[in-house]
């Protein structure tokens, strides 16, 4: 009875090294990534800064195409805002839309923008710096008049026709002051609009400043609700 136990297991371990000698270990090449973590708005370094390398690909999700993420390796960005990150750039032509990139979010207050030339190239040597800034506050001292719809939404933007970076709303008319979020030494957009018909028709307008390095800035806008 042992023995036919023993037969069995040995069986089933050489069954086993079978299937993983059958299953073909995918090529992979050695590649680097390194950069900067850096405030470019201020000249600063930032240090301890999660940086990720990713891989991508569409794969399906039950019935639908999906993309699929995988995490491959991390690390954070020492005093001087530099970090490296070595890892096997695995080649795997059976996938679409294939990438490895590096991610980095939003973190100890401060706003990561999105990677520049975000694929990394295999067994390559790949420079991908990081801009991560400090929001500064934004002080609106406004006039409004003719603020009929009610309210009426101010928002700032990174670029003309972008989406909301950060925003509030006022009720009523006269003067008034507002604090927004937005990024030091740059080109700034902030839009007034408001709705009309339950919500179905936006009226808005645009304006444009140049922010500073100061933490704390101050602007005028007088606001007529009826021009726009």
């Amino acid at each position: 009875m042992k023995n036919s136990i023993l037969l069995i297991a040995m069986l089933l371990l050489i069954s086993c090294n079978s299937r993983n000698e059958d299953i073909p270990l995918l090529p992979s090449k050695p590649t680097i990534v390194s950069g900067k973590v850096y405030d470019f708005q201020r000249n600063l370094p930032v240090a301890d800064y999660l940086v990720k390398v990713q891989r991508s690909y569409r794969t399906y999700c039950g019935y639908l195409s999906c993309t699929k993420t995988e995490e491959v390796a991390t690390t954070r960005s020492d005093q001087n805002g530099f970090y490296k990150i070595n890892f096997d750039y695995i080649i795997d032509g059976s996938k679409e839309e294939y990438v490895y990139h590096v991610i980095v979010e939003n973190a100890n207050g401060h706003i990561a923008e999105s990677v520049t030339n975000l694929s990394l190239e295999a067994g390559k040597s790949n420079v991908r710096d990081v801009n991560a800034w400090k929001p500064i506050k934004v002080k609106f001292n406004l006039k409004v008049n003719n603020n009929n719809n009610p309210p009426l939404y101010i928002a700032t933007l990174l670029k003309s026709g972008g989406g909301t970076f950060n925003n509030t709303a006022v009720e009523n008319n006269g003067e008034m002051s507002v604090d927004l979020l937005y990024k030091p030494s740059a080109q700034m957009y902030i839009r007034f609009y408001y709705f009309i018909g339950g919500g179905g028709v936006i009226h808005s307008i645009e304006r444009e400043i140049t922010t500073n390095n100061d933490d704390i800035q101050n602007f005028y806008f007088e606001v007529d609700c009826s021009k726009f």
